[in-house]
């Protein structure tokens, strides 16, 4: 079924990754979100949901350190719906302070533009409570140093999630 509450999933931000893939590549598991209405090839699968705080969240986890090395272990090739179904996916209470820093950092390092203006509003909103979040470029992390910054701290908090050691 391509409808999701009487709208086709199409009309949805979702987060597509790439299907073909290998354990020799810098990362195994290539995710992001795009908004809707944005086209996907065949080399691109894509999940959708109208939760969009549990899909930023989501995403914080597929685009994980922790995340690429479980997917690295088990594929050879290709990443299809299989494997996907499969994934070892932490549980974070919806709600908790790891899981609000997260969707926090994600939505900085993915609203980069005009394009995510709605995603960020609906987020904010959603998971923050906050009535009047007006998405502007200041919202965004845009120096790499301010990126990496942020995907430490998520890796970091996955890390902890999926209950690994530092020597881990």
């Amino acid at each position: 079924e391509r409808l999701l509450n009487g709208k086709w999933h199409t009309q949805h931000f979702r987060i597509p990754y790439r299907v073909q893939s290998s354990r020799s590549n810098q990362r195994t598991f290539v995710a992001s979100i795009i908004p809707p209405f944005c086209a996907s090839g065949n080399s691109i699968n894509t999940l959708v949901s109208d939760d969009y705080t549990s899909l930023v969240l989501l995403l914080s986890v597929l685009t994980s350190f922790a995340h690429d090395f479980n997917v690295r272990t088990k594929i050879s090739s290709n990443i299809n719906a299989f494997y996907v179904q499969q994934f070892c996916i932490p549980q974070i209470e919806a709600g908790s302070a790891i899981a609000k820093t997260l969707v926090q950092n994600t939505l900085r390092l993915i609203c980069t533009s005009r394009v995510f203006k709605n995603l960020y509003e609906s987020v904010q909103r959603a998971c923050f409570g906050v009535e009047n979040a007006d998405w502007n470029v200041k919202c965004s992390a845009i120096t790499h140093h301010e990126r990496m910054r942020l995907r430490a701290i998520n890796d970091a908090l996955i890390f902890h999630a999926f209950g690994l050691t530092e020597q881990q």
